[in-house]
């Protein structure tokens, strides 16, 4: 029989009959149910047989809710740490995608300023240094949305309006 009583306990072991009545302390609590007549049929044929080392009806019961408990709080970790692995690709993904709009920010102010600058002399040059940018960033993104709306809200004269080609998500 073993004599630990705690589901953390690390040398847990399924071949182990876990009987117990008490915790450490020598404390318990009184438990009552009904079971289908099957069960208690089934459990009296296991105690009554004397091949494993019950003392009492209780202790099967207390055995086999061990094993189901020790069970149940396997499947709540591993579904935690499911949990927890999704959390993390998630800010991990989130940290990516603010690197990427970091680096898009540069890219505009870049634009924007050159643009300014060429649009002094050649408009028309401006104009079509912007297209090119917007026609490198990729299409169906975020991103391209994200570049497209800075660059609108910069030269409002020369980007299409929102509905336009460039920021179809299709």
């Amino acid at each position: 029989m073993h004599s630990d009583w705690t589901l953390e306990d690390p040398g847990y072991d399924e071949s182990k009959f876990y009987t117990r009545a008490t915790d450490k302390r020598g404390f318990s609590q009184d438990f009552h149910f009904r079971v289908a007549p099957d069960w208690l049929r089934i459990m009296e044929e296991v105690f009554d047989s004397k091949v494993f080392p019950y003392k009492t009806k209780s202790d099967i019961v207390r055995d086999a809710l061990f094993h189901r408990l020790h069970w149940l709080r396997q499947q709540m970790l591993s579904g935690k740490q499911d949990e927890v692995a999704v959390l993390e690709s998630t800010a991990n993904e989130a940290r990516a995608y603010m690197d990427d709009l970091d680096r898009v920010e540069q890219v505009v102010q870049s634009v924007e300023a050159a643009a300014r600058r060429i649009a002094l002399i050649d408009p028309d040059e401006a104009h079509r240094l912007i297209n090119s940018a917007l026609e490198r960033v990729p299409r169906r993104q975020l991103l391209r949305k994200f570049f497209t709306r800075r660059m609108r809200e910069a030269f409002p004269q020369w980007i299409a309006p929102p509905g336009a080609e460039d920021d179809d998500d299709g």
